[in-house]
Parts: C-alpha cells; structure tokens; sequence
C-alpha cells in the first residue's frame, strides 16, 4: 500500500515498524495513547502491584499481611506452633487466666517445626516494672528458650492474669547473622499491671522457619495473629 499523506493531516499505508526509530516522541504521543497490556514488562499487573525501575511488575513491599489466625486452650502443657516463616513475622497473643507463676516462652526451629531447638543458643535482655516494683532487668545468655513473661514481680505470681504479647521476628531468613526476636508485653492481674520489653539473639546462622509459643502447667486459654512483612 502507498504511502498518502491525506489533507486532514493524517497518513495512511504505513506499515508496522514502517517508522524510523526515535521519529515519534513524547510530545507526538498522545495522552492514555499506551496501554498497559502494551507495556514490554515481566510479571503481572495487578490491583497489588507496580511497574519497578527494571520494568518488571511487582508486589508492593513494606505492607503486612495476614498469614494465620486461632483460638487456645491449654490445661497443662501447651503449644502453639506457627511455621513456614520466610519473612519478617509478627505475632500478636491475647492470653488470660494464667493460674500459676510459670512464665509463657519461646523456641525456634530451622526444620520447619519438625523439632524446636532446646541448646543453650538463646541470649536473652529485657525490663519489666510491675505495679509494686521498679524496672526490672534480666541479661540470660546460652538459656535454653526464651521467657516472655518470668522475672519481675508481680509476674509471674499465682493468681488471675490477662496480657497482650507482641513478638517479632526478624528476617528469619537471614543465614549471616543471628536470628533477633523481639516482644512487647502489656498486662493486668489480680496483683497489678505491668508491661515489659524483651529482645534475643537466636545464635544459629541457619534460616529459621517455626516459632513455638508455649506454656509450662497452667491454664491458658487466649487468641492469635499473625502478620507477615511483604
């Protein structure tokens, strides 16, 4: 087909790729004139994702989302397990009823909770001030899990007790430095109320995958949730 530069301004008999390179610019294009489906990227665009500098879609990263839910009862010894961690992860633990003074604690595990590591490779620091006490501090290095709630009166005492844990871990799936976990405790009880910060060093370079929540003798009935940083 010839090439016709018509009257209107416009042209006709141009065939795809008949354009020199770098003739049509910006200013040439009109608005909205490209489409995304037209766009030469990897991936998917999606409601959740965008367009990064490499021209590849992807999600967006610094939202968290859901990864798990669930209700306890304990009468004795119990556990909540939460595996796959491939991300930061928080762990948000309402728990009420504790009814003895053992403490709520913690271990990890690099095999996807097959096991939970009991070795001495858990450094522990934190502070906790009760109603009827000062800051408290603890500094446990090689213990052999880690306590969330154990050192500062009025915990744990026997006796009703409602708290709120936060716990987070920090890039599990870090294999050149040691695990950090985090937790954040708020609470009341039939002696007072209390709050307190803990941190640890998990010091194993594998990557870890489980965390295990757990409780020694009581009862111990609450809920969970769990985040996970996209």
């Amino acid at each position: 087909m010839a090439v016709v530069i018509n009257g209107n301004g416009t042209v006709t008999g141009i065939a795809v790729g008949g354009l020199p390179d770098g003739i049509v610019d910006n200013g040439t294009m009109a608005d909205d004139a490209v489409a995304i489906a037209d766009l030469a990227a990897t991936g998917t665009a999606s409601a959740t994702t965008f367009l990064r500098g490499d021209n590849s879609w992807q999600e967006a990263g610094g939202a968290w989302a859901v990864k798990g839910s669930g209700e306890t009862s304990f009468s004795g010894i119990g556990n909540v397990d939460i595996t796959g961690l491939t991300k930061t992860t928080k762990i948000f633990f309402k728990q009420s009823h504790m009814t003895t003074t053992h403490p709520t604690r913690i271990r990890l595990s690099t095999d996807n909770g097959s096991s939970f590591d009991s070795g001495a490779n858990y450094d522990v620091g934190g502070s906790e001030m009760g109603t009827s006490t000062a800051w408290n501090t603890e500094i446990t290095n090689g213990a052999n899990n880690f306590h969330i709630t154990n050192f500062a009166t009025p915990v744990p005492v026997a006796g009703a007790h409602n708290f709120y844990i936060e716990v987070t871990v920090v890039d599990p799936q870090n294999t050149t430095d040691y695990t950090l976990v985090t937790t954040h405790m708020y609470g009341q009880s039939d002696h007072g109320s209390y709050v307190g910060m803990k941190c640890m060093n998990y010091k194993v370079t594998s990557a870890v995958n489980a965390i295990r929540i757990y409780n020694v003798s009581y009862l111990f009935t609450g809920s969970y949730l769990v985040l996970e940083l996209n």
